[in-house]
């Protein structure tokens, strides 16, 4: 006689918890294929790990950067890895993560800040893209002169192709880009229209969340002050090839001063 698992099931009345369930062993131990199984005590199997999603992120550093402008300048010796982890659910799982700037030469000592930055960014393994800075031109109305001033260009453009190049692959689930710059719009629309599967998010850097990209994108987040404090890289960091990065000293978080009252 034949048994199906079910009729075994229910012919040993094993709970329902059980299924599926693992055999142990074959009664009678002579027994064929025809024969039936027995259980010496079922137990659950373990179940399959849900699926992670892996999830790119796309900074627009620029657009950050200024989103921070006017809080201390301690805050600018920021963590972006440890700034995309907050954002991550527990089905998600970081893949990689992207930073778009430019360096300004315009004064040298803000530019070697900003390159022990990026430093710090890379060995944390963040890809960091370059964008770069072109001259404007204005003209003062009133003493009908002109001037220039460096404006950064392409990195809107980079990003916007890097997101949709990402969209292409396979193997990434998720997207989410950090900026509240409009011109991104075209790209949301895009990915959304040619890969309806794959959700592209955006977290609004500081008192930055326009409407349009609320609207276009499949999910958004803002970004607290809190967390702005909160992400902070170490004081020093020591890279693999034993170079030490320091936090710089215009970027050193200003002392507190407490004042205690006491009765004379």
């Amino acid at each position: 006689m034949t048994f199906t698992l079910q009729r075994v099931y229910t012919f040993f009345n094993i709970p329902t918890g059980c299924l599926p369930f693992e055999v142990t062993g074959l009664w009678p131990p002579w027994g064929s294929p025809q024969g039936f199984f027995y259980f010496c005590g079922a137990r659950p199997m373990a179940e399959a790990e849900p699926k992670k999603f892996n999830t790119v992120f796309l900074i627009d550093g620029y657009n950050f950067f200024y989103s921070i402008k006017t809080l201390d300048p301690c805050v600018r010796w920021f963590d972006f890895k440890k700034f995309c982890q907050h954002f991550l659910t527990t089905h998600d799982l970081l893949s990689n993560i992207a930073y778009f700037t430019t360096v300004s030469e315009r004064s040298p000592e803000s530019a070697q800040r900003h390159r022990i930055l990026i430093e710090a960014q890379e060995h944390n393994g963040i890809h960091v893209t370059f964008g770069e800075f072109k001259p404007k031109v204005h003209h003062c109305p009133y003493c009908d002169k002109t001037y220039n001033t460096p404006v950064e260009k392409i990195t809107d453009v980079k990003i916007a192709l890097t997101a949709y190049r990402i969209a292409s692959i396979k193997d990434v689930d998720k997207i989410i880009i950090v900026s509240g710059d409009t011109d991104l719009l075209p790209v949301f629309a895009m990915v959304k229209r040619d890969f309806p599967n794959k959700p592209i998010g955006v977290i609004f850097p500081l008192k930055r969340a326009p409407k349009q990209l609320q609207q276009i994108a499949s999910f958004y987040h803002r970004t607290t002050e809190k967390l702005i404090y909160d992400c902070q890289l170490p004081d020093e960091i020591e890279l693999k090839s034993g170079k030490k990065l320091t936090r710089p000293a215009k970027w050193t978080a200003a002392p507190k001063f407490f004042f205690v009252a006491s009765k004379l």
